[in-house]
């Protein structure tokens, strides 16, 4: 089960970036932090990112039923 759990995961993940690369801006921003947004993979997984010049740059992922750290 876990596999296919990862396998899913994974899956969202990509779709998700897939999208992003057309549409850099569609998530929100990081309040009091303008250059980092943040996405949803799903709704226990984000993702934060930043958009310099003409690329997109994933900071990191993080686990949404964790203490945030922002």
């Amino acid at each position: 089960m876990e596999k296919k759990a990862a396998d899913d995961f994974d899956k969202q993940t990509l779709k998700t970036l897939r999208i992003l690369s057309s549409n850099p801006f569609m998530f929100k921003e990081v309040e009091g932090l303008s250059n980092l947004r943040r996405g949803l993979v799903r709704k226990i997984s984000s993702f934060y990112y930043e958009v310099k010049d003409n690329r997109t740059e994933v900071a990191y992922f993080w686990g949404n039923r964790q203490k945030p750290i922002l």
